[in-house]
């Protein structure tokens, strides 16, 4: 599948995410979509 970024997402991508929204940084991050899909979603 081609994507913007010019390669699929994987688990490390979801998982980094995730270990940043849990994070102290991402403290005041409340009621946001995020996505993660290598910028498919711009081709929508």
């Amino acid at each position: 599948a081609q994507t913007p970024v010019g390669q699929l997402v994987t688990i490390e991508d979801v998982g980094g995410l995730a270990a940043f929204l849990v994070s102290d940084a991402a403290s005041r991050i409340t009621g946001t979509v995020i996505p993660v899909d290598g910028g498919q979603h711009l081709l929508a």
